[in-house]
């Protein structure tokens, strides 16, 4: 997007003690990060110290790179910046996958990366000696960063490096994606001015005039135009995305469902954007995963007006199917049917269609202009999780029965609807669980977080050490298949560490079951069929390796096992806890065993909803 140069701070001064590494540290607590997250190395170890001398922002030392992405990701969902700090070439290309994550959903990251001094730089051009982690004479890893990153920056020297550090941040909190800022080792120490007032935060540059013009021009039409398509339709539905909240719209969009009265349903990755105790919530539509009456409304309705909404292969079905009454509103245009309308910005358009709706003169604002989609009262999500909770507290009454009672899917996202309460943040990974767990009802605000855009396993394993600093009043709970936590386990040892009761819930079936399910999915209809070699896992001892690392260890195969372990991690406040929920390999949680029924599919755009290919679960 065009801008113009912001005007200098002219009352910037220098002082000898005032450094590049002190520059960068206040900017990033003004903008909100009061942790990062790393794994050090002598080429940033300047830096770490300022930070730490600082007082400003905690370092947490993670046991490897990508669980340091993995939680800087986590952490700049729910604190608006996170930041990942480490050393050139092993440290950084290590981090490749979880920046990648964050580009795609939308999350503004900003990867400190030291590089080594002048000197060593210096001989490898004209000696050819490879300084520690080279790989070449190019800057390989800002090269690389720039295809996955809203912005990169090398800072060689102090001069100007306050303006190219200033660029960075600005496009990172622009368009709330990752940034590449790398520094090299001995610049972090050099001398710069020092702003005017550290504690303001930057923003966004203000547009040109003509580019300003044409944004309100363009976002004006927009909104007319779906204000006319809403009014003509008997049926419209809201679908609420997760760039409402990474554009601070929570409010907005919660306004906008109590003004229209309309039934709304949220993506994976939107789920909990506002609190789901909402009446009009219908759960979260998953396509062919999602539950039979979410389905029937969604896909019910005559006009499904997307907000905020990352459409991933999750959605290529109704898309297709809804494509010319579908009004979507996300990555900086509007499209109403066929009709695209660009350059609108998303948090100017919901206010503008706000405004609108405020107004009083819109028949959206009148109920009786429209009727809810055939299901809608089957569909409410409050009236379904009540019931939920009843049946599984009549359950847990029954005591002994429930001694030999073997844990699947289903029965165990029963029980816990009894321990998800308003002090819990969900992280649910990519794995089997990722679609019972969007049943869970969370009554607070972007207290659910997944991965279900880029859909890499083990994310939210790393992903709770963000998690767990950024909002310290909440117990956080990871949702996890076997496979991911596997790739992510050491993770564990960081929450000792810093003493967050996260409880880990480790879905033990030695499989890599979504994988099995899209190879062939006989093996889930009976005994008989094998798995494939490929989808086979080790059974680990999780109880022995939680004490290994500090934390509490449980191992849980029936029912009344189950109760008891969340009646012990209940009473934990700063140790983590490792449950281990063995299920048998071959069960399925409900709206997954659908797929394998007679007409069932796995294949995307196939069945009844049409479906979704999760080629990313590995």
């Amino acid at each position: 997007m065009d801008r113009r140069p912001g005007p200098p701070e002219r009352s910037m001064t220098m002082t000898a003690s005032y450094t590049i590494a002190d520059y960068i540290i206040d900017r990033l607590a003004a903008l909100g990060a009061e942790h990062l997250f790393t794994v050090p190395g002598n080429y940033c170890a300047e830096f770490l110290s300022a930070a730490d001398a600082s007082g400003k922002i905690e370092c947490i030392g993670t046991v490897n790179e990508l669980e340091a992405g993995y939680a800087a990701d986590a952490y700049a969902r729910l604190r608006g910046i996170g930041v990942a700090c480490v050393t050139y070439g092993v440290g950084s290309l290590s981090l490749i996958n979880a920046i990648a994550g964050a580009f795609v959903e939308r999350c503004p990251v900003v990867l400190l990366n030291g590089s080594p001094r002048a000197d060593k730089a210096k001989q490898l051009v004209e000696q050819g000696v490879l300084f520690a982690h080279a790989i070449d004479t190019m800057r390989t890893d800002e090269s690389i960063f720039r295809n996955i990153t809203a912005d990169t920056a090398v800072i060689l020297d102090a001069d100007d490096a306050t303006a190219r550090i200033d660029r960075v941040l600005i496009a990172c909190i622009t368009e709330k994606r990752p940034v590449y800022l790398e520094v090299r080792d001995g610049v972090w120490s050099a001398p710069c001015e020092r702003p005017a007032d550290p504690s303001r935060p930057l923003a966004p540059l203000p547009l040109a005039p003509d580019v300003e013009q044409d944004i309100e021009q363009s976002t004006s039409a927009a909104v007319a135009t779906v204000l006319d398509l809403l009014g003509k339709a008997a049926h419209p539905v809201l679908w609420g995305g997760e760039e409402l909240q990474r554009w601070g719209l929570q409010d907005a969009f919660e306004e906008i469902v109590e003004l229209t009265h309309l039934p709304y349903a949220t993506t994976l990755l939107g789920k909990a954007v506002i609190s789901e105790n909402n009446p009009q919530f219908v759960g979260v539509y998953s396509s062919v995963y999602a539950p039979g009456d979410t389905i029937k409304v969604v896909e019910g309705s005559d006009c499904l007006f997307a907000l905020g909404t990352i459409l991933t292969d999750f959605y290529g079905a109704i898309v297709a199917k809804t494509y010319d009454r579908m009004i979507l509103a996300a990555g900086g245009a509007v499209r109403v049917g066929r009709a695209v309308y660009p350059r609108v910005p998303l948090d100017r358009f919901v206010h503008k269609l706000l405004s609108a709706l405020r107004d009083g003169g819109h028949t959206l604002i009148d109920p009786a202009q429209h009727t809810p989609p055939a299901g809608f009262e089957e569909a409410q999500r409050v009236t379904k999780w009540e019931a939920r909770r009843e049946a599984a507290s009549r359950e847990v009454e029954r005591g002994a029965s429930l001694e030999e009672q073997k844990i699947t899917w289903d029965s165990f996202f029963d029980r816990l609807s009894l321990f998800v309460d308003d002090s819990t943040l969900v992280l649910a990974d990519t794995s089997l669980g990722l679609f019972p767990s969007a049943e869970l009802l969370v009554t607070r605000r972007s207290s659910f977080i997944t991965q279900s855009g880029w859909l890499s396993i083990g994310y939210s394993v790393g992903a709770v050490v963000g998690a767990g600093a950024a909002v310290r009043a909440a117990r956080p709970i990871v949702l996890t298949g076997d496979g991911g936590f596997q790739m992510v386990a050491q993770a564990l040892s960081t929450l000792k560490r810093q003493r967050i009761p996260a409880v880990v819930f480790v879905f033990d079936n030695t499989l890599y079951a979504i994988e099995q399910l899209l190879v062939n999915k006989e093996f889930f209809k009976g005994p008989h069929a094998p798995p494939a070699f490929f989808n086979e896992l080790s059974r680990w001892d999780y109880v022995s390796l939680a004490s290994a690392f500090g934390a509490r260890g449980f191992q849980v195969g029936t029912m009344a096992e189950l109760g008891a372990a969340l009646g012990e991690v209940a009473k934990l406040d700063d140790v983590p806890a490792l449950v281990a929920v063995q299920i048998d390999p071959r069960d399925l949680p409900r709206e997954i065993a659908r797929s394998v029924r007679p007409g069932g599919s796995t294949e995307l755009g196939e069945g009844p909803a049409g479906a979704f290919s999760p080629a990313g679960f590995d």
